[in-house]
């Protein structure tokens, strides 16, 4: 069939999509219950009518979706299903899989088929190729995968550059801190279930002797990922030596365009490697002493993570739970929004409003709930304000202030947040008489927004 003619900077493009009347098979069965293919059944109809022709197209779009369905229809061509597919896009999609600590093993066995299909198209995988496939293989805990494709890649002469290292290094030297047991991933805000903890496949210290032998120079990320090595055997003496060395020594004074030079990232892996071995108060001091060095930007909006971060460190590590001395977390709640500047996102007020309820601490919990709803609006933020103020009214009830708790909720009700009547018997249930109730309502009973009677 003829194309039809086309012009400009995507006609290439849009030549790899004409129909050439080899559609899809009918009897083909798309993966059951595949998040990535269902929703591309409905909504990416003209993807599915041209097959595989519509693959090129749908990553040209970011539609990555419908990639996948195109991609699962184009199988029953054969084998050799990418061969007229060009071979950047395949790059594209596969640099675009989901590799998420918590989405990984999903994919990973739809990154092997791409892979495969990608060798039988008689494409040669690239370093990033090669990067992308550790990284979720290793997330999705196939760590003997991992060997493999290290391996793979020294037969097929891929070089094996920086970016490839630090990922090896990651995922062998059990080196990313959301599979540490419990603790570091309480830290790190995060619940990540794993079938098994990560091995300790490499010597960190071997590893990174090999790269030099090989030619390959140590960047930021490389002595993060060491740092965060050598903290989870819980070695805090080299710990300090690799920061003295790479950052804070005499020796170790930076250019603005060395490969050493930290980031905020190097602050986030600080405060791992630190508060997961109990020293939080160190992980603070070093943090401070970075940021004057090398003036990093600790009050940009990337380096809320590395706050959000400490916040939750400090609440996990404060007495009685912990070592921390129970004021410690309002001098780093003072410091971030004085001596940094730093506006609280909501994942910071949720952490505060948890400090404040274990300390049993409703007034100044209350008074969170103002700052909250005066950030731009989120489709959580009512939800994190609800459910403060419930909080709120449970404690103060709790401690024997029932009229205490129905002044908070009549304040917050006129300023339009959900009071449920749930609360009302709770508060009711425990001891408010009648009569107290009263000096909450209203002459006028549509003025009675919590509806006591």
């Amino acid at each position: 069939m003829a194309s039809a003619a086309t012009s400009g900077p995507l006609s290439s493009c849009l030549d790899l999509i004409v129909d050439t009347g080899r559609y899809p098979q009918a009897s083909h069965v798309l993966p059951q219950n595949d998040p990535w293919t269902l929703p591309a059944i409905t909504g990416h109809l003209q993807f599915s009518k041209l097959g595989l022709r519509g693959f090129s197209m749908a990553v040209i779009k970011g539609d990555f979706e419908a990639a996948w369905t195109s991609f699962c229809e184009g199988l029953n061509q054969g084998d050799d299903v990418l061969r007229k597919v060009d071979r950047g896009h395949c790059s594209d999609f596969l640099a675009h899989l989901p590799s998420g600590a918590s989405t990984a093993s999903k994919m990973w066995p739809r990154a092997k088929q791409f892979k495969k299909s990608m060798s039988d198209a008689g494409y040669e995988l690239t370093t990033e190729d090669y990067g992308v496939l550790i990284n979720c293989c290793f997330k999705a805990g196939d760590y003997d995968g991992v060997l493999q494709l290290w391996t793979e890649m020294d037969a097929y002469g891929v070089e094996r550059d920086v970016v490839a290292w630090n990922q090896y290094i990651q995922a062998t030297c059990d080196a990313f801190p959301a599979f540490w047991p419990k603790g570091a991933r309480i830290g790190n805000w995060e619940r990540i279930s794993v079938s098994r903890l990560p091995p300790l496949i490499n010597n960190v210290q071997e590893l990174l002797l090999k790269m030099e032998i090989n030619g390959v120079v140590p960047n930021a990320r490389t002595y993060e990922l060491v740092l965060l090595a050598f903290a989870r055997q819980g070695q805090i003496g080299m710990c300090e030596r690799i920061i003295e060395m790479a950052w804070l020594g005499e020796n170790s004074r930076l250019s603005r365009d060395s490969l050493l030079w930290p980031s905020v990232s190097t602050l986030s892996s600080i405060v791992d490697a630190y508060c997961f071995n109990k020293q939080v108060v160190r992980a603070c001091e070093l943090m401070d002493h970075i940021i004057k060095r090398y003036n990093i930007p600790i009050a940009s909006q990337s380096a809320k993570p590395v706050w959000t971060k400490l916040l939750r460190w400090v609440v996990l590590r404060t007495e009685p739970r912990a070592e921390l001395p129970t004021g410690f977390f309002e001098q780093i709640w003072a410091a971030m929004a004085g001596k940094y500047g730093i506006e609280a996102t909501l994942g910071m007020w949720s952490i505060r409003l948890e400090y404040l309820e274990w300390k049993n601490q409703f007034d100044d919990m209350e008074k969170c709930i103002e700052p909250i709803m005066s950030l731009p609006r989120d489709e959580n933020r009512n939800a994190v304000a609800t459910s403060a103020l419930r909080r709120v009214v449970k404690g103060l009830t709790n401690t024997a202030r029932s009229l205490d708790a129905v002044a908070v909720m009549e304040k917050w009700a006129r300023r339009g947040l959900d009071v449920r009547l749930e609360l009302q018997d709770y508060v009711r249930a425990k001891g408010a008489t009648k009569e107290q109730l009263e000096m909450y309502r209203e002459d006028d009973d549509d003025d009675n927004l919590l509806g006591i009677s």
